[in-house]
């Protein structure tokens, strides 16, 4: 009524209009309605309900909270990039795996977090997932800056912002699956060289190796 316009949003109230209380919003703005000579006369006030539209942005934010705190949880990283492939999001796991603070890594290009890769196998399957939406899986060795590698399992998954990225260090399994190729071809080589026959028999009675000989 002092003639400045106002106006509140969201509003809660407790309204019973169906036969029992429940909690809305409403969205108000204030006017002054002015008289000829300039006063103020009286006041328009208009409102609109925005109880759904807050209910869904309530429930949009409790799901998102539940996925993060999921993907904080997972015992693999997880990598969100856009459409430029800048990194938009990193999981806990994603950073210990890292070994780099976050601000050397989220907000920037993958390319440029990861120089090189872009020429890589990896690098061409991110940009065939984001060309082709249609997840892929593979295993990576990567080496970091300071010279230490590891094996990654990764999986690139199409995401309405670009790519989402889940990768977990798989090098114990592979260094035990490459010891055991090794003493595979030891045992061959050796087996090979013996001027006699040389087989291995399984317990159900069934051969499964003969040497050359």
């Amino acid at each position: 009524m002092a003639g400045e316009a106002t106006w509140a949003e969201n509003l809660p109230f407790t309204m019973n209009r169906h036969g029992y209380d429940e909690q809305i919003t409403f969205t108000f703005s204030y006017s002054p309605i002015r008289n000829e000579d300039g006063t103020v006369g009286g006041m328009f006030c208009s409102c609109t309900e925005t109880t759904a539209r807050v209910r869904a942005e309530e429930a949009l934010r409790a799901s998102e909270a539940r996925a993060s705190g999921l993907l904080e949880g997972m015992g693999e990283g997880f990598m969100l990039l856009d459409q430029d492939f800048r990194i938009l999001q990193m999981n806990a796991e994603g950073l210990r795996l890292e070994e780099r603070p976050p601000d050397q890594v989220v907000g920037r290009s993958h390319w440029e977090v990861y120089p090189g890769s872009e020429a890589m196998t990896i690098g061409q399957m991110y940009l065939r997932v984001m060309r082709e939406r249609v997840s892929r899986t593979l295993e990576h060795r990567y080496v970091w800056p300071d010279r230490h590698a590891v094996w990654l399992e990764v999986r690139a998954y199409p995401h309405p912002e670009g790519l989402a990225l889940f990768y977990r260090d798989v090098t114990e399994r592979r260094e035990r699956e490459d010891a055991l190729r090794e003493a595979e071809a030891r045992f061959q080589t050796i087996a090979n060289s013996i001027d006699q026959m040389v087989w291995s028999t399984r317990a159900d009675g069934y051969h499964d190796y003969y040497n050359q000989r």
